[in-house]
């Protein structure tokens, strides 16, 4: 019988756990949370191109990792890719661990100008690594070979608005 009692609370405790796990999860007040209208307009080339804004550290740990195309989890409407915001200027490097998706990644300096691209990188892996050639406050991910179809080049100055 003394058995039986210790499963019993092991498993109550466990239960319970669970149960508070799951409701302070689901009571999150998390307030960065982005609304459909957080979004980057990016202008180049007589083209308009939807961003999601990665401006928060966690925002920026997750960039477009476990989607299966770039829309998928995005919560602004068409959607082209992300811009990832950071606070100052430095070299960056990313990486495409879980990440589905072959992507063009942009590198940027202060001024929005296109240090270096980084163009149809390789899938879901950690062993080749994308860095910025200079110092780098902004980084955009689009589709792989995005950046080709609508001409952005080392050097072009890239238009941004923020709509957030």
């Amino acid at each position: 019988m003394g058995k039986y009692k210790i499963f019993l609370f092991i498993f109550g405790l466990v239960l319970i756990s669970i149960s508070l796990f799951v409701i302070l999860n689901l009571n999150n007040t998390d307030n960065t949370v982005k609304e459909e209208s957080d979004y980057a307009l990016l202008s180049i080339n007589n083209l308009d191109l939807k961003l999601e804004i990665a401006d928060e550290p966690h925002e920026q740990q997750i960039g477009l990792m476990n989607r299966n195309n770039i829309n998928e989890g995005s919560l602004v409407a068409n959607s082209e890719g992300m811009i990832f915001i950071f606070e100052d200027e430095t070299p960056r490097t990313f990486w495409m661990k879980n990440t589905y998706v072959t992507l063009d990644i942009i590198f940027l300096d202060k001024d929005k100008r296109v240090l270096n691209i980084e163009k149809d990188t390789l899938v879901n892996q950690t062993s080749e690594v994308y860095s910025s050639r200079g110092n780098s406050m902004y980084v955009i991910e689009l589709e792989g070979g995005r950046s080709d179809e609508i001409g952005i080049k080392v050097g072009d100055r890239i238009d941004l608005q923020l709509n957030n």
